[in-house]
């Protein structure tokens, strides 16, 4: 049995890879993988699909121009920069800032001026201007009122 000392709790548990990280931007946030990789290095990263792997002939199996622990490494330094692309899809942003947006921000909270704190407009997602527009359809509209009218009638509300 382990030792249950509350000095070793959590030794024996090794990290977990963060590549994980990768493959997530890879699948869900190809453009901003490729935009912060095309302006730092000057090049791509392309992984090897599991259809490529299968429809290749056993003698020339594909392989992709970067592993995946470099690629993680040259990654890795990206999100390191809290301005990149990568940084703000994994953090959910909108949009993604200039430092000098992040400090006019920072200067506006310390001179109090920010109505709620620590509030910033790139983590705004009802000011997305890439969201899709949702307009209410008619029949949409035609449902809303009537589960409307339900209610009131169950609650006996009069305008």
């Amino acid at each position: 049995m382990a030792h249950r000392h509350r000095a070793h709790l959590g030794r024996t548990i090794r990290p977990r890879p963060k590549s994980v990280y990768l493959s997530a931007l890879h699948a869900n946030h190809r453009e901003a993988l490729d935009a912060d990789w095309l302006a730092t290095y000057h090049t791509t990263w392309k992984p090897v699909t599991l259809a490529e792997w299968l429809n290749a002939p056993a003698d020339r199996k594909p392989k992709a121009n970067y592993g995946i622990g470099q690629a993680w490494r040259l990654t890795r330094q990206i999100l390191r920069n809290h301005t990149s692309h990568c940084f703000a899809a994994l953090a959910g942003w909108t949009y993604t800032p200039t430092g000098a947006e992040i400090a006019m921000w920072d200067m506006f909270e310390l001179e109090g001026r920010l109505q709620r704190k620590g509030w910033r407009p790139w983590t705004d997602r009802h000011a997305d201007p890439f969201a899709p527009t949702r307009l209410e359809t008619s029949q949409a509209r035609k449902e809303r009122l009537e589960r409307r009218e339900r209610l009131k009638q169950r609650f006996h509300i009069t305008d």
